[in-house]
């Protein structure tokens, strides 16, 4: 016999706009929904300006400052965990410090 899980979509019949959708996705996943958005914008982010020809650490650097942006400015109304936002901040803090130690070099 399978076991069927209830969920409540009272919230999702209520909802009348995009933003109502994704606080109630949001609400679902205990704040996995926006981070796997701004995961999402990230990769798209990077494969867009990688096809574009801009050198790979310039793009992570990029791509990974304007999603930690993003994700300070998505904490600050609750939607991201604070795990996402330190991950974003990391991998900018890394990406930045390896494009000055590139410079550096050359």
């Amino acid at each position: 016999m399978r076991m069927v899980t209830e969920i409540n979509l009272t919230g999702l019949q209520n909802s009348t706009t995009m933003v109502d959708m994704i606080v109630f996705a949001n609400q679902v996943t205990n704040n996995l929904a926006s981070g796997f958005l701004i995961f999402a914008i990230f990769f798209i982010m990077t494969i867009a300006l990688v096809r574009k020809g801009y050198e790979f650490s310039q793009v992570i650097l990029t791509s990974s400052f304007i999603c930690a942006v993003l994700s300070v400015m998505l904490r600050a109304i609750g939607f991201v965990s604070v795990y996402v936002m330190l991950a974003f901040g990391i991998l900018a803090a890394l990406s930045l410090l390896f494009e000055f130690i590139r410079k550096k070099q050359s």
